[in-house]
């Protein structure tokens, strides 16, 4: 895992509004971005998948407060 050091999402403005709301961003690791040749590897795609399906099935028992 690892933190980007520059760029953003909509997750960093939500994540400020009304004193705090938990926002988390996922990112599949992408070649060519923003661009019509846009890149991804399937295994990726599938890994992130299974990721925020196992967060979604686990967030309720976390304590995310900021």
């Amino acid at each position: 895992m690892e933190i980007l050091p520059f760029g953003g999402t909509d997750a960093g403005g939500v994540q400020r509004l009304h004193g705090g709301i938990p926002a988390i961003t996922l990112s599949i690791p992408c070649r060519y971005v923003h661009t019509p040749n846009e890149m991804v590897n399937a295994g990726d795609v599938q890994a992130a998948i299974t990721l925020l399906a196992r967060f979604l099935e686990e967030a309720h028992t976390g304590d995310y407060a900021l």
